[in-house]
């Protein structure tokens, strides 16, 4: 993240519109291709993705959730 987030903006941009709207952790997966949020639920995951699809069009926002042990 150190060298990707300076150099492309709408990646922290996004990374702070998650930490801004309650996300616990948001970090940049791979080479920046994905930007994974973390949140206490799946309502509140569901909530953050549409307010990220209204505010940003262009981004591709879904909430999911983990798989259980076992």
């Amino acid at each position: 993240e150190r060298v990707v987030l300076p150099a492309f903006p709408a990646i922290a941009d996004l990374k702070t519109c998650l930490l801004a709207g309650g996300a616990s952790a948001a970090v940049m997966s791979g080479s920046g291709s994905a930007v994974v949020a973390i949140t206490p639920s799946i309502g509140e995951a569901e909530r953050l993705a549409a307010a990220v699809r209204r505010a940003r069009p262009e981004v591709q926002a879904y909430a999911v959730r983990t798989c259980g042990r076992g």
